[in-house]
């Protein structure tokens, strides 16, 4: 790394796709973006779940991460439609260790929290989040769950394999137990392996959004068609590869791909040089939050 370099600043934000996921899978090379607007420098927003929407707004929620912080936590994000702007931020979901892709299951947020050794699901009811549930006791990263031919599925890798290695869980409906895939890790491939979004049909087909990291960590999306799917057997079939590689300044990663109706909810990646703002969130973390904390 060179002496500028060492200035560079790498962050996420969330973007929208104006469109449905069968047209951006047929026409995956021209994708158009619309990019949050806002005002921060000294932090990013990552890995956008829908919360929910209405006629003015998307409610969403996202990984927001203060670089004096060096740790992520959940907010939900009120953005306006027409401007892409950023009406409002919360913080709803706040612990010790670092939480990012905050999916949304079964109307309870899921956020990943593999430091902590378990999976818990939480609740939200007037910008607060309550815990109600401890879905495993075991760390999950970008943990995906799906209801599938009578059973629950959780698709996640975890901190032994980050990146290659897909594990699959199962149990039937009312069972606390989970039972691991007898082929695990069913994927090893750091093209394919990492969930990147909620699985999503087109037809009867199912469909799961995948994070290629070969060039760079979250460098791209890949969709998979699921073929096959038992508790011993495990199939899938690339469809398309889509960046953002065409949609600046957040060209240089893509890992969130969330299928929505009518539109899909993602993220994208810059780096930027700052001489200012990278040594202050280093140097002088406790200073920066006080700043952070009054915007």
């Amino acid at each position: 790394m060179g002496f500028l370099e060492k200035f560079n600043l790498g962050v996420w934000n969330i973007g929208i796709i104006e469109d449905c996921a069968s047209n951006v899978i047929k026409n995956s090379k021209d994708i158009q973006i619309k990019w949050l607007r806002h005002k921060y420098k000294d932090r990013f927003f990552a890995d956008p779940f829908l919360y929910r929407t209405d006629e003015k707004n998307y409610y969403i929620l996202v990984e927001e991460f203060p670089f004096y912080k060096n740790v992520g936590y959940i907010s939900l994000l009120t953005i306006d439609k027409k401007t892409m702007m950023l009406i409002k931020k919360e913080k709803v979901i706040e612990k010790e260790c670092h939480l990012s892709y905050p999916f949304v299951y079964n109307q309870k947020v899921i956020p990943e929290a593999y430091r902590s050794n378990q999976c818990m699901a939480y609740t939200l009811q007037n910008g607060k989040a309550e815990e109600t549930e401890k879905i495993a006791d075991f760390g999950l990263i970008d943990q995906t769950f799906l209801q599938y031919d009578g059973k629950e599925w959780i698709f996640a890798t975890d901190k032994d394999n980050p990146l290659y290695g897909l594990k699959i869980f199962y149990r039937e409906f009312g069972e606390k137990k989970w039972n691991a895939h007898s082929k695990n890790p069913v994927c090893e491939d750091i093209r394919s392996a990492r969930p990147g979004g909620h699985f999503f049909q087109i037809g009867k087909e199912l469909y799961r959004p995948v994070q290629d990291s070969e060039k760079l960590y979250g460098h791209r999306i890949r969709i998979m068609r699921v073929d096959e799917l038992t508790v011993n057997t495990y199939q899938e079939t690339e469809v398309a590869v889509i960046s953002s590689k065409d949609n600046p300044p957040y060209s240089l990663g893509f890992h969130t791909f969330n299928v929505e109706e009518g539109f899909i909810v993602v993220d994208g990646y810059r780096e930027y040089r700052s001489f200012l703002m990278k040594p202050l969130c280093l140097k002088l973390p406790k200073l920066m939050e006080k700043l952070g904390e009054r915007k």
